[in-house]
Protein backbone atom coordinates (compact mmCIF):
# COMPACT_ATOMS: atom_id res chain seq x y z
CA UNK A 1 0.00 0.00 0.00
CA UNK A 2 2.80 2.36 1.12
CA UNK A 3 4.65 1.16 -2.52
CA UNK A 4 1.30 2.49 -4.29
CA UNK A 5 0.86 5.86 -2.51
CA UNK A 6 4.25 6.85 -3.14
CA UNK A 7 4.12 5.78 -6.76
CA UNK A 8 0.87 8.13 -6.68
CA UNK A 9 3.11 10.79 -5.13
CA UNK A 10 5.70 9.78 -7.41
CA UNK A 11 3.71 10.04 -10.55
CA UNK A 12 1.66 13.71 -9.54
CA UNK A 13 5.28 15.11 -9.02
CA UNK A 14 6.77 14.53 -12.32
CA UNK A 15 3.40 15.49 -13.96
CA UNK A 16 3.72 19.04 -12.53
CA UNK A 17 7.25 19.02 -12.96
CA UNK A 18 7.51 17.70 -16.16
CA UNK A 19 3.83 18.84 -17.55
CA UNK A 20 5.10 19.37 -21.16
CA UNK A 21 7.09 15.71 -21.77
CA UNK A 22 6.00 13.00 -23.77
CA UNK A 23 4.00 10.48 -21.81
CA UNK A 24 6.05 7.42 -22.47
CA UNK A 25 9.04 9.17 -21.10
CA UNK A 26 6.96 9.94 -17.82
CA UNK A 27 5.91 6.69 -17.53
CA UNK A 28 9.59 5.51 -17.92
CA UNK A 29 11.18 7.95 -14.86
CA UNK A 30 8.59 6.56 -12.29
CA UNK A 31 9.40 2.87 -13.05
CA UNK A 32 13.05 4.09 -12.17
CA UNK A 33 12.02 6.18 -8.97
CA UNK A 34 9.64 2.50 -8.22
CA UNK A 35 12.81 0.61 -9.05
CA UNK A 36 15.21 2.43 -7.11
CA UNK A 37 13.05 2.73 -4.10
CA UNK A 38 12.29 -1.05 -4.37
CA UNK A 39 16.12 -1.55 -4.39
CA UNK A 40 16.38 1.03 -1.06
CA UNK A 41 13.65 -1.13 0.37
CA UNK A 42 15.91 -4.71 -0.49
CA UNK A 43 18.79 -3.17 0.84
CA UNK A 44 17.06 -1.89 3.98
CA UNK A 45 15.79 -5.51 4.74
CA UNK A 46 18.79 -6.97 3.76
CA UNK A 47 20.96 -4.83 6.51
CA UNK A 48 18.33 -5.20 8.80
CA UNK A 49 18.46 -8.91 8.46
CA UNK A 50 22.05 -9.30 8.73
CA UNK A 51 21.78 -6.77 12.03
CA UNK A 52 19.21 -9.05 13.39
CA UNK A 53 21.19 -12.17 13.18
CA UNK A 54 23.92 -10.13 14.38
CA UNK A 55 22.20 -9.32 17.33
CA UNK A 56 20.86 -12.97 17.80
CA UNK A 57 24.19 -14.80 17.77
CA UNK A 58 25.50 -11.69 20.51
CA UNK A 59 22.87 -12.81 22.06
CA UNK A 60 22.39 -16.56 21.88
CA UNK A 61 26.59 -16.75 23.03
CA UNK A 62 25.84 -14.28 26.18
CA UNK A 63 23.05 -16.59 27.12
CA UNK A 64 24.93 -19.55 26.84
CA UNK A 65 28.32 -17.81 28.58
CA UNK A 66 26.65 -16.78 31.35
CA UNK A 67 24.42 -19.88 31.87
CA UNK A 68 27.90 -21.56 32.02
CA UNK A 69 29.30 -19.13 34.55
CA UNK A 70 26.12 -19.62 37.06
CA UNK A 71 26.69 -23.58 36.56
CA UNK A 72 29.98 -22.79 37.31
CA UNK A 73 29.39 -20.33 40.55
CA UNK A 74 26.92 -22.76 41.95
CA UNK A 75 29.48 -25.72 41.64
CA UNK A 76 31.63 -22.65 43.59
CA UNK A 77 29.30 -22.18 45.83
CA UNK A 78 28.49 -26.47 46.77
CA UNK A 79 32.15 -26.82 46.83
CA UNK A 80 32.70 -23.99 49.61
CA UNK A 81 29.77 -25.08 51.23
CA UNK A 82 31.08 -28.59 51.39
CA UNK A 83 34.61 -27.06 52.57
CA UNK A 84 33.05 -24.30 55.23
CA UNK A 85 30.87 -27.58 56.53
CA UNK A 86 34.46 -29.74 57.23
CA UNK A 87 36.14 -26.84 58.72
CA UNK A 88 33.07 -25.86 61.24
CA UNK A 89 33.20 -29.74 61.92
CA UNK A 90 36.98 -29.95 62.77
CA UNK A 91 36.81 -26.81 65.01
CA UNK A 92 33.94 -28.31 67.42
CA UNK A 93 36.38 -31.44 67.15
CA UNK A 94 39.33 -29.39 67.57
CA UNK A 95 37.74 -27.32 70.57
CA UNK A 96 36.61 -30.22 72.53
CA UNK A 97 40.32 -31.69 72.18
CA UNK A 98 41.93 -28.35 72.97
CA UNK A 99 39.58 -27.96 76.58
CA UNK A 100 40.49 -31.83 77.46
CA UNK A 101 44.00 -30.87 76.96
CA UNK A 102 44.06 -27.86 79.24
CA UNK A 103 41.58 -30.13 82.00
CA UNK A 104 44.84 -32.66 81.63
CA UNK A 105 47.64 -29.94 81.98
CA UNK A 106 46.09 -28.50 84.49
CA UNK A 107 45.85 -32.05 86.57
CA UNK A 108 49.22 -33.07 85.50
CA UNK A 109 50.39 -29.32 86.84
CA UNK A 110 48.76 -30.09 89.82
CA UNK A 111 50.29 -33.96 90.18
CA UNK A 112 53.82 -32.48 89.67
CA UNK A 113 53.28 -29.58 92.42
CA UNK A 114 51.58 -32.42 94.91
CA UNK A 115 54.86 -34.80 93.71
CA UNK A 116 57.48 -31.80 94.89
CA UNK A 117 55.55 -30.98 97.32
CA UNK A 118 55.63 -35.16 98.61
CA UNK A 119 59.90 -34.84 97.98
CA UNK A 120 60.20 -31.75 100.17
CA UNK A 121 58.28 -33.58 102.84
CA UNK A 122 60.36 -36.55 103.06
CA UNK A 123 63.28 -34.89 102.51
CA UNK A 124 62.28 -32.97 105.16
CA UNK A 125 61.55 -36.13 107.20
CA UNK A 126 64.69 -38.04 106.60
CA UNK A 127 66.92 -34.46 107.88
CA UNK A 128 64.77 -34.68 111.15
CA UNK A 129 65.35 -38.59 111.23
CA UNK A 130 69.77 -38.06 111.08
CA UNK A 131 68.96 -35.39 113.44
CA UNK A 132 67.77 -37.50 115.71
CA UNK A 133 69.82 -40.29 115.65
CA UNK A 134 72.74 -37.62 115.69
CA UNK A 135 71.06 -36.26 119.07
CA UNK A 136 69.67 -39.15 120.36
CA UNK A 137 73.80 -40.68 120.40
CA UNK A 138 74.62 -36.90 122.12
CA UNK A 139 71.55 -36.65 124.17
CA UNK A 140 73.24 -36.87 127.68
CA UNK A 141 76.11 -35.02 126.67
CA UNK A 142 75.61 -33.11 129.82
CA UNK A 143 74.87 -35.85 132.07
CA UNK A 144 77.71 -36.25 134.24
CA UNK A 145 77.33 -40.26 134.31
CA UNK A 146 77.59 -40.13 130.37
CA UNK A 147 80.34 -37.28 130.11
CA UNK A 148 82.94 -40.46 129.45
CA UNK A 149 80.51 -42.12 127.26
CA UNK A 150 79.84 -38.54 124.97
CA UNK A 151 83.79 -37.71 124.97
CA UNK A 152 84.63 -41.38 123.62
CA UNK A 153 81.68 -40.78 120.87
CA UNK A 154 83.14 -37.76 119.77
CA UNK A 155 86.54 -39.38 119.56
CA UNK A 156 87.03 -40.42 115.82
CA UNK A 157 89.79 -42.88 117.70
CA UNK A 158 87.80 -44.07 120.62
CA UNK A 159 87.70 -47.75 119.49
CA UNK A 160 91.65 -47.77 119.88
CA UNK A 161 91.49 -47.18 123.24
CA UNK A 162 91.92 -50.35 125.57
CA UNK A 163 88.59 -50.02 127.78
CA UNK A 164 89.83 -51.89 130.49
CA UNK A 165 93.29 -50.48 130.94
CA UNK A 166 91.92 -47.09 130.58
CA UNK A 167 88.90 -47.43 132.38
CA UNK A 168 88.93 -50.59 134.65
CA UNK A 169 86.21 -53.56 134.17
CA UNK A 170 82.81 -53.53 134.38
CA UNK A 171 80.40 -56.32 135.14
CA UNK A 172 77.24 -55.31 134.92
CA UNK A 173 74.94 -56.00 132.18
CA UNK A 174 77.05 -54.74 129.78
CA UNK A 175 79.90 -57.12 130.59
CA UNK A 176 78.00 -59.45 128.96
CA UNK A 177 78.87 -57.66 125.98
CA UNK A 178 82.28 -56.49 126.27
CA UNK A 179 82.07 -54.41 128.23
CA UNK A 180 81.41 -50.37 127.98
CA UNK A 181 83.47 -50.64 124.81
CA UNK A 182 81.41 -52.95 123.50
CA UNK A 183 78.33 -51.18 124.35
CA UNK A 184 79.31 -48.34 123.10
CA UNK A 185 80.37 -50.31 119.57
CA UNK A 186 76.74 -51.63 120.00
CA UNK A 187 75.13 -48.00 120.34
CA UNK A 188 77.28 -46.52 117.28
CA UNK A 189 76.62 -49.79 115.15
CA UNK A 190 73.09 -49.36 115.81
CA UNK A 191 73.22 -46.00 115.19
CA UNK A 192 75.03 -46.06 112.04
CA UNK A 193 72.74 -49.02 110.73
CA UNK A 194 69.72 -46.46 111.27
CA UNK A 195 71.39 -43.40 110.05
CA UNK A 196 72.70 -45.46 106.80
CA UNK A 197 68.82 -47.24 106.49
CA UNK A 198 67.37 -43.82 106.13
CA UNK A 199 70.31 -42.57 104.09
CA UNK A 200 69.67 -45.40 101.50
CA UNK A 201 65.80 -44.46 102.14
CA UNK A 202 66.54 -41.09 101.31
CA UNK A 203 68.42 -42.25 98.12
CA UNK A 204 65.37 -44.42 96.71
CA UNK A 205 62.92 -41.74 97.17
CA UNK A 206 64.45 -39.16 95.19
CA UNK A 207 65.51 -41.69 92.66
CA UNK A 208 61.64 -42.93 92.52
CA UNK A 209 60.36 -38.75 92.42
CA UNK A 210 62.80 -37.78 89.72
CA UNK A 211 61.72 -40.55 87.51
CA UNK A 212 58.08 -39.92 88.48
CA UNK A 213 58.75 -35.99 88.16
CA UNK A 214 60.74 -36.78 84.62
CA UNK A 215 57.71 -38.93 83.88
CA UNK A 216 55.05 -36.23 84.21
CA UNK A 217 57.24 -33.37 82.87
CA UNK A 218 57.23 -35.45 79.50
CA UNK A 219 54.10 -35.77 79.65
CA UNK A 220 53.37 -32.58 80.09
CA UNK A 221 55.44 -31.48 77.36
CA UNK A 222 53.52 -33.73 75.44
CA UNK A 223 50.07 -32.39 76.17
CA UNK A 224 51.54 -29.17 75.80
CA UNK A 225 52.69 -29.14 72.31
CA UNK A 226 49.59 -31.08 71.33
CA UNK A 227 47.72 -28.16 72.50
CA UNK A 228 49.80 -25.86 70.89
CA UNK A 229 49.31 -27.65 67.30
CA UNK A 230 45.79 -28.25 68.05
CA UNK A 231 45.29 -24.47 68.42
CA UNK A 232 46.67 -23.10 65.51
CA UNK A 233 45.17 -25.61 63.53
CA UNK A 234 41.89 -24.48 65.22
CA UNK A 235 43.39 -21.11 64.09
CA UNK A 236 43.62 -22.01 60.42
CA UNK A 237 39.78 -23.84 60.24
CA UNK A 238 38.50 -20.03 61.64
CA UNK A 239 40.18 -18.58 58.76
CA UNK A 240 38.83 -20.98 56.35
CA UNK A 241 35.90 -20.84 57.49
CA UNK A 242 35.85 -16.70 57.15
CA UNK A 243 37.04 -17.62 53.88
CA UNK A 244 34.70 -19.85 52.57
CA UNK A 245 31.86 -17.73 54.13
CA UNK A 246 33.43 -14.67 51.83
CA UNK A 247 33.50 -17.07 48.69
CA UNK A 248 29.95 -18.36 49.28
CA UNK A 249 28.56 -15.12 49.87
CA UNK A 250 30.08 -13.22 46.21
CA UNK A 251 29.36 -16.52 44.27
CA UNK A 252 25.38 -16.20 45.28
CA UNK A 253 25.41 -12.20 44.68
CA UNK A 254 27.23 -13.14 40.84
CA UNK A 255 24.91 -15.74 40.40
CA UNK A 256 21.88 -13.42 41.27
CA UNK A 257 23.47 -10.59 39.27
CA UNK A 258 24.18 -13.56 36.55
CA UNK A 259 20.48 -14.65 36.61
CA UNK A 260 18.74 -11.21 36.37
CA UNK A 261 20.72 -10.22 33.23
CA UNK A 262 19.99 -13.61 31.58
CA UNK A 263 16.59 -12.51 31.98
CA UNK A 264 16.96 -9.17 31.42
CA UNK A 265 18.68 -10.94 27.96
CA UNK A 266 15.88 -12.83 27.16
CA UNK A 267 12.87 -10.35 27.62
CA UNK A 268 14.84 -8.04 25.46
CA UNK A 269 15.34 -10.63 22.89
CA UNK A 270 11.54 -11.63 22.33
CA UNK A 271 10.83 -7.56 22.19
CA UNK A 272 13.54 -7.00 19.07
CA UNK A 273 12.32 -10.36 17.88
CA UNK A 274 8.50 -8.96 17.58
CA UNK A 275 10.00 -5.85 16.55
CA UNK A 276 11.59 -7.29 13.63
CA UNK A 277 8.90 -9.72 12.67
CA UNK A 278 6.67 -6.78 12.47
CA UNK A 279 9.30 -4.60 10.56
CA UNK A 280 10.41 -7.68 8.22
CA UNK A 281 5.94 -8.17 7.91
CA UNK A 282 5.33 -4.68 6.80
CA UNK A 283 7.98 -4.65 3.89
CA UNK A 284 5.95 -7.95 2.91
CA UNK A 285 2.80 -5.91 2.62
CA UNK A 286 4.82 -3.06 0.89
CA UNK A 287 6.10 -5.57 -1.63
Amino acid sequence: MRAVALLLVAEAVLLRSNSQVRAGKSIDAVIDVLGKMLKDFSEMATEDKGNWEKYSQWSADEETDRRSFIQNQEGVVMSATAMLNANKQQVQTLTGQIADLTSEIAETESSINELVKLRQEEHKTHEEVTQALSTLALSRATDPKMRTVTNLLQDPNWLNVDGGAAYGSYTGVAAQSGGVVGTLKSIRSTLMDQKQASIEKENEQRRQYEIAKESKEAELKKDEDEKAEKEGTLEECNAKIEHFTSVISQAEIDIKDAKEYVAKLLADRALFSKEYDGRVAMRNQEQ
